[in-house]
């Protein structure tokens, strides 16, 4: 029952974290677009050329480059560098150039600061869209099970073995889904339900009993309630030789 739990949590952990993530992308990406937005509207728009591009590797053995800008402003020549780089820049190329009235020095390239909005931006709608479809099949799952405690028909039914689910990996671990089996003491008529995810091998539930919750009308839909396993054989010590 506890590892139910944990596979119910590891997915909400996820989608949290993935969302977060995402988010963070999208405030970066806000913010790195206001910020030169606002440097646009107190900047004045300019020609330059670019002079000379610079490789390196820093400490961390990560490659960047230092781009190094000439431009004229007010009568005066200035050489500057930019805090921006583009794979699409080259030597002896003409860009377009916001330079600071009260800094000439400091200057920035418009189309950069619009790339990196993209890059952050995108990634980070990515990610949040992936974690919020988790935390949301999350919430709805979780939702379903509580309206089917509260309105199904509750049915006793007994663990008969259960299979891996090799497509799914949580923790570097494959779980696996429990078969249940409920028959009708008056129809004689057997039905089959699977749980959620378990980290226990199937042998150590077998023929322990569980809760499993049913829609009246379409006993299709259901909801196997390990939190109500039985002490029934919980686990199974084999000691054959």
């Amino acid at each position: 029952m506890r590892k139910s739990v944990s596979s119910r949590l590891f997915f909400i952990l996820f989608g949290s974290i993935f969302a977060g993530i995402g988010a963070i992308f999208l405030i970066i990406s806000i913010v790195l677009m206001v910020d030169n937005q606002n440097f646009k509207n107190k900047a004045d728009k300019i020609v330059g050329v670019i002079t000379e591009i610079n490789a390196y590797y820093d400490s961390d053995d990560d490659l960047n480059h230092e781009v190094r800008v000439s431009y004229q402003y007010n009568g005066e020549t200035y050489e500057s560098r930019l805090s921006e780089y583009s794979s699409s820049m080259y030597e002896g190329d003409r860009i377009d150039l916001y330079v600071d009235p009260e800094n000439p020095y400091r200057v920035r390239s418009g189309s950069v600061a619009t790339i990196l909005f993209l890059i952050f931006g995108g990634l980070g709608l990515v990610f949040f869209l992936i974690g919020s479809g988790f935390l949301v099949k999350e919430i709805l799952h979780k939702s379903k099970q509580n309206q089917l405690k509260q309105n199904g028909r509750k049915l006793r039914a007994t663990i008969t073995g259960g299979d891996m689910c090799y497509t799914v990996t949580i923790n570097n671990r494959h779980p696996y889904k429990l078969d249940c089996m409920y028959q009708d003491e008056f129809t004689k008529e057997s039905y089959l339900f699977s749980s959620d995810f378990v980290f226990d091998p199937p042998e150590n539930y077998i023929d322990a009993q569980v809760d499993v919750y049913v829609d009246p009308n379409e006993m299709s839909k259901y909801y196997v309630d390990m939190d109500s396993l039985s002490n029934r054989n919980p686990l199974v010590h084999d000691f054959r030789n």
